[in-house]
């Protein structure tokens, strides 16, 4: 009966995990909309969420290792008899993790173009800062050429 119960954990791990990766995918997706919008405020709010899930997800793989883990000689009959649905859960997750990638991918294009205008617009800022500095009005020293005599 044991045996049985280690099956179903790990695939209710493992649907946790699918779970917790479409939140992942969910939230990537919601950031690239956000910085496509322009609103910088909002990616802090969803980088959190998305180290949460992170966290949460390496919980779920903890879990799955500690089952795994408990006797392999005696829960491999109940992996294969749940075989096809976890090779179904792991396939899930690893097509969840391909748009993941994709969409973190594009948005690591994103940010570093933006990173790069950032650059661009503080060079032209601190060259205008230099001309600036250039045509400011001296103290108030006098001129050291300047005729008192008359």
């Amino acid at each position: 009966m044991k045996q049985k119960n280690e099956g179903n954990e790990i695939t209710s791990c493992l649907e946790m995990k699918l779970t917790l990766f479409k939140r992942y995918l969910s939230l990537t997706e919601s950031m690239k909309e956000t910085f496509d919008k322009n609103e910088p405020r909002d990616l802090l709010r969803f980088l959190s969420k998305r180290q949460d899930c992170i966290a949460r997800i390496q919980k779920a793989d903890l879990s799955i290792d500690k089952i795994t883990n408990r006797g392999e000689d005696k829960t491999r009959g109940t992996f294969d008899k749940r075989i096809g649905v976890i090779d179904d859960c792991l396939e899930d997750i690893k097509n969840v993790m391909k748009k993941v990638d994709i969409i973190d991918k594009e948005l690591m294009a994103l940010v570093s173009e933006e990173g790069e205008n950032i650059k661009m617009a503080l060079l032209k800022t601190q060259n205008a800062i230099k001309a600036a500095t250039g045509y400011k009005t001296p103290g108030k020293s006098s001129p050291r050429f300047l005729d008192t005599v008359r």
